[in-house]
């Protein structure tokens, strides 16, 4: 009884924007002090992004766009051309993530528990609280776009002003620039969007154009850099996916759909099993419950397009690779699931124990990062190392 009192005190407090806010801060602080100052050495992603930051371009060829090198650059202006710098941008993104996942879900879910815990739900998420941490750099930034794009459309439902409309392209020209994969999460919520009546309605107007026109302005640069490359997008593409021509179809529509049902048990490992532990009604059949919540709707139809598309994908092009961080456009997951505990009903503690799983894992979390940065350097064959060098970090590989 002491103890769901706690956990109980503990949710009502992270529930509100500024206990949340205290939380949020304090764990991606803590995440940063780790990455930035505990582990010498540093990742692939980490390598190349210190090797472009080097100069100010459009773009850095095809393989990524540019926005994730450009905020790296400035990251330096404070912390130098170090680690720091590129930590510093990684969890400022992962920041953004989650705090646009609770705004959203405020909007969608009311000011309750359940917004609180849609939010923090990617604490139980490999791709996000262990590959991402850990590895990802503009997979990171584009999901806190999916996230920031999502709560932008929920504004121009809730107020339809200028402004509204404006921060909706803001969110959707930095979303192309993150990573490629924002355009199929953009398409697929826009698709989902205009079966709605009322956003219907906001979406085919004039004030519309505001944000086609902010989006596009922010993106024709990079765009207009990329044209003498169409070639090396084509070839980016067959790379990508591992496409080759002459090869066995059915053998390679079987290897790319297992690897896409292997990036999407990674998303769902561990949050899936346990979510049933307070939330069990979320997953039976919503018949004789309230009518499902129209965002929900929604998002449910954008999950099935974007799962459509890349089947199409795997299925059409001969495609033998799918890489599992692609499966990130579905972060929106959460939200959609804890609408349907809203619709189907939960125990009245269940909030309160699922906060105290979450505050768990986080802990865990934290304790898996310090050990893999402690003991890393001592038991990589070869790791990246970089020492300060006249103007930029020099990088030279070590024998550990």
């Amino acid at each position: 009884m002491a103890l769901d009192a706690a956990l109980d005190r503990i949710g009502r407090a992270l529930a509100t924007p500024r206990g949340f806010i205290a939380f949020l801060t304090a764990y991606i602080v803590l995440q940063f002090a780790l990455r930035g100052y505990l582990l010498p050495c540093a990742s692939g992603d980490d390598v190349v992004q210190l090797d472009l930051s080097t100069s100010l371009e459009w773009g850095y060829g095809t393989r990524n766009p540019p926005l994730y090198t450009w905020l790296v650059i400035g990251a330096q202006q404070v912390f130098g051309a170090t680690m720091q710098s590129v930590a510093a941008v990684k969890f400022a993104a992962m920041f953004l993530m989650y705090l646009f996942l609770y705004l959203a879900a405020r909007r969608v879910l009311g000011e309750g528990p359940l917004a609180m815990l849609a939010a923090l739900s990617p604490l139980a998420v490999k791709l996000v609280a262990w590959d991402s941490v850990t590895n990802y750099s503009h997979t990171v930034l584009a999901t806190a776009m999916y996230a920031a794009t999502f709560y932008a459309l929920l504004r121009i439902d809730a107020d339809g002003r200028p402004v509204s409309y404006a921060v909706f392209g803001l969110f959707l020209g930095l979303g192309l620039l993150s990573k490629y994969t924002f355009a199929l999460f953009a398409l697929a919520l826009l698709a989902a969007a205009l079966t709605d009546r009322e956003l219907r309605g906001h979406l085919l107007n004039a004030k519309a154009s505001i944000s086609a026109v902010i989006a596009l302005a922010i993106v024709s640069p990079y765009l207009l850099s990329m044209l003498d490359g169409s070639d090396s997008v084509t070839a980016l593409t067959r790379d990508v996916f591992a496409i080759s021509d002459g090869q066995d179809r059915l053998g390679a529509a079987l290897r790319g759909l297992d690897k896409f049902a292997s990036g999407y048990l990674n998303f769902l490992f561990p949050l899936a099993l346990l979510l049933p532990l307070g939330f069990a009604t979320a997953f039976r059949p919503l018949s004789g419950a309230t009518p499902p919540d129209r965002w929900m709707r929604i998002l449910g139809l954008s999950f099935i397009i974007m799962t459509v598309v890349y089947l199409a994908i795997i299925l059409g092009s001969g495609a033998t690779q799918f890489r599992k961080h692609y499966i990130l456009v579905f972060i929106l997951l959460p939200i959609y699931f804890f609408a349907r505990a809203k619709a189907a009903g939960f125990a009245a503690g269940a909030p309160a124990r699922f906060t105290g799983v979450l505050l768990i894992v986080a802990l865990l979390g934290l304790s898996a990062v310090t050990a893999k940065y402690t003991l890393e350097p001592g038991r990589c064959m070869r790791v990246s190392v970089f020492t300060p060098g006249a103007g930029h970090p020099q990088r030279m590989s070590a024998i550990m």
